[in-house]
Formats: structure tokens, sequence, C-alpha cells
């Protein structure tokens, strides 16, 4: 079948233009080449004949060429130059890939998308040209070509705005303005380099951009920038420095050195990076301030002890990834809200924010009042306090006493067994740690003390009346 196919669109060379293949798609001859086109969609999918230099008209038979489709020209190993005029804007996956003689493209303005290893494996090419700013790249379109690799310009940039790599060797590099995202890898591994600034007009920096950039202690930050992409400072020199629990740059949280097990975020923080809290599983809960308006790809992800983190309304977007690989975790927010939404969406546990209201006054907690296995658990000496009781805590034997003028408990963390003035009894859920607080299961206390205690499922709240 396909000696038939190959003894057919060889036949057609003879054939001036408009003619259809074997199976009904118009071929048009452009330059030494045959391009199968279709009018309708305006797609170049395929060629026949060895073309050498190949200019893509901005027409084929009167239908406006917009897009190279996928694998169209790959391996067309008797290309040297392509020309696309203006009009074209999509270049897909895997278009030119493989074509080893090919040494000079010359993109046209209108182009906008160039797919995944569009010119990859492209061994000669060494020029190209860009003739505007492209709005999608992606990171592998040029992998595997000389342009990228080792080109006589310190800075590869592809379509005036992706800064793809940088091959220079100074310790101090200044981005070229214009810039408005570098790629994921794009300094990675350099040792080189010990001071960076980047410059205004930047807004987004790829994963592992600087990774393992052993020398790299100073980075000048533009206010533009809004987004860090995962482990893009990793082994840094700079990211090592910085001694705060928080590495906060233009309100974007994107480091976490702390060792608390109850996080509260600080308020002016208006996104949470990358991978901030990635494999902590020292991090038990996380608070999120009004501030915040984004979470980022794996800013939570794979960990075993997460177990509950606060949004507030005022976040409008979690990536879908933001969480994968935690599965114990519970969103806590406003029923009906995007947080809601999110979690059914991605298979999460939700639950809207419990309170806690002892004889009419709401109780402000600095670990966060959570439900396990059913029972409302909520930190040990505020709720106590506020119901006026006495609590004393043995640290060595994980013990906690509280009394009032009548009535003297003693339990242990992680057992249901009390003493009640003296005899033993069984409540329904132990004392537990959470966020390096001992929390209590606030009804079996509450009513061993005599106190009446209620639940509002639709406010999600705890009512204490003495």
């Amino acid at each position: 079948m396909k000696r038939l196919i190959i003894i057919l669109i060889s036949a057609l060379l003879a054939f001036p233009t408009g003619v259809f293949a074997a199976d009904r798609i118009p071929v048009y001859r452009v330059d030494d080449a045959l391009l199968f086109f279709n009018k309708n969609t305006g797609e170049i999918t395929g060629f026949a004949g060895e073309p050498g230099w190949l200019t893509i008209p901005a027409y084929i038979s009167g239908s406006r060429v917009t897009s190279i489709g996928q694998g169209a020209f790959a391996d067309c190993q008797s290309l040297r130059k392509i020309v696309i005029e203006n009009g074209l804007t999509t270049i897909g996956e895997r278009a030119f890939y493989g074509c080893r003689g090919l040494l000079e493209v010359q993109l046209p303005a209108s182009v906008s998308s160039l797919g995944a290893s569009a010119f990859g494996s492209c061994g000669s090419l060494g020029r190209i040209t860009f003739n505007g700013p492209v709005e999608n790249i992606a990171i592998d379109a040029f992998d595997g070509t000389p342009w990228l690799l080792g080109g006589s310009e310190d800075f590869v940039i592809a379509g005036k705005t992706l800064l793809l790599r940088y091959n220079g060797s100074s310790p101090d590099v200044f981005v070229p303005k214009g810039v408005t995202k570098i790629a994921p890898y794009a300094f990675a591994q350099n040792p080189y380099i010990e001071r960076v600034t980047l410059p205004e007009g930047l807004r987004e920096i790829g994963d592992n951009a600087f990774v393992h950039c052993y020398s790299l202690e100073s980075i000048d930050f533009p206010q533009s920038l809004s987004f860090v992409g995962l482990g893009a400072f990793d082994d840094t020199i700079w990211l090592r420095s910085c001694t705060e629990d928080f590495v906060i740059v233009n309100g974007l949280l994107i480091g976490y050195n702390g060792s608390e097990s109850c996080v509260s975020i600080p308020e002016g923080v208006t996104s949470v990076g990358s991978g901030v809290f990635m494999s902590d599983d020292r991090v038990l809960a996380v608070y999120l301030p009004e501030t915040v308006r984004s979470v980022n790809e794996g800013a939570f992800g794979s960990s075993h002890s997460l177990a509950a983190v606060i949004i507030p309304d005022s976040v409008y977007f979690i990536d879908d990834y933001a969480f994968t690989g935690s599965p114990y975790v519970t969103l806590y927010g406003s029923a009906g809200s995007y947080i809601e939404n999110y979690a059914e969406r991605n298979g999460l546990n939700f639950s809207t924010q419990i309170t806690v209201d002892v004889n009419g006054h709401g109780l402000y907690f600095d670990a966060p009042p959570v439900i396990i296995d059913g029972s409302a658990y909520v930190p040990m000496r505020a709720i106590l306090e506020k119901m006026g009781l006495s609590v004393y805590w043995n640290s060595p034997a994980q013990e906690v006493t509280v009394s009032s003028e009548s009535t003297l408990v003693t339990a242990t963390v992680g057992s249901t067994a009390v003493t009640v003035n003296g005899e033993e009894r069984t409540i329904n859920a132990p004392p537990i740690f959470f966020c390096e607080r001992v929390m209590l299961p606030v009804r079996d206390f509450a009513e061993i003390f005599g106190f009446d205690v209620s639940w509002d499922d639709q406010l999600r709240r705890v009512i204490i009346n003495s």
C-alpha cells in the first residue's frame, strides 16, 4: 500500500496545482514541493518531493494559510531554508522535527504559537529570524539545534520575549529588556553566575530556571514579576542565605524555611508559589491571609502530614496540581465558594471553617479547629480557659489535667481513657497533637464539666453554654 501511495504522489508531480491525492486531500505545487493543504482549515498537513529552499505562502489557491500541522515536514532531509510569509499563526508539534539539513528559518510577525519540538533535532539549524513576538512557544520547540545550544550570542531569545537559554560565562548577568518570560532550565547549572539583574516587564521565571547555579548570590527582581516556577532557585547561595522563615518577592511566596507545624502565611502575600510546602512533612496546617489571590502548582504537594489548609474567599485561582500527592489534606473555606468547587473538581476533602462560641462569645484560635473521625477538635488551653477551667500540662507524661471547683479530669494524649474525680471513664475520641498543640475533642470535655454542647451544621459552629 505504501509503495502505491508513493507511485501516486510521484505521478502528481506532473500536475501544476489543484489536484487531489488518493485520500482526497488537495495537493498544490509550491516551489519544488507539493503541499497537502486543507482549504477549510487553512492547514498544511504534509508534503511530497524534495524541497530545498521553501517559501510558505500567505495564500494557496485563494485560501489563507494559517497553520502548519503536526509533523507536516518532519524528517525532510532536503530542506535548507524556510521563509514563511505573513499571515500564518501556528506551527504545530514536530512540524519540522528532524530536518537535519535545515540551516535557516524566517518566521513572520503573525506567528503566535510554536508547538512542542516544532524544530526539534534540526541538527544544522543555526539561524532563526523572528519578525515579531511569539505569545506561545513550547519550551522544547528548538531542542537539539545549534541555534539553541551554542550560538555566538550569550542570550538565546525566541520571539523577542522568551529567554530560552543563557550561554554566557560572566559573573554579572543583565537579562535584556523586552524579555517577559525565562524558560525552565534557562540558566541551570551555570557555574559562573554570581549576580543577576532582571528587567522590568519580566513576568515569569520557569521551573528550575537557575537550579544548581551554585555561585548565584544576588538577584535584582523587578516589580513586574508575578510567577516563579518550581525549584527555580534551588541549590543557589541566594536561596540558602535567606534566613527569614518566609522568602517573599513582590508578594509572591517562593520559599518557607520555618519549622512550625502550624503555619500562618504573612499578610501581604498575594500568591503561594510552586512547591513552597512540597514534601515538607513538618507542616500540618497552613493559614492563608485575605491578601492571597492564587496558589500555584505543587505548592502543597507530596505531603503525608498536611491535614488542613484554611483558604479565604479572596483566592480565585488554584492550580489543579497544587495538592497532588497530599492524600489527607482538607481544604477549609466558605460554602459555595471557589474553594469548595475546586475541591470537588479535584477529589479533595472540603469543609467549611469551624467556629466555636462559648456563652455567646466567638473564639479565635492560633491553630485551626478540625473535624477528625467525626469529632470536633479545638486547641486545649484556649477553649478550657474560656470555659473558666484551670489547665495543667505534664509534658513528660503527655498528660493534661483540667479542673473546676468540683471536678478534676486527667487525660493522656492518644488515649480515650480518662479519670474523673478518681474514677476511670472512656471518652469517644482521644486528645491529639496537632500544629504543636494539644487538641481536645470539645464535646467530650465540655459535657464532663456540665456544659451544653450543640452543633450548627449550617454555620459549621460548635456552641457551648454553661
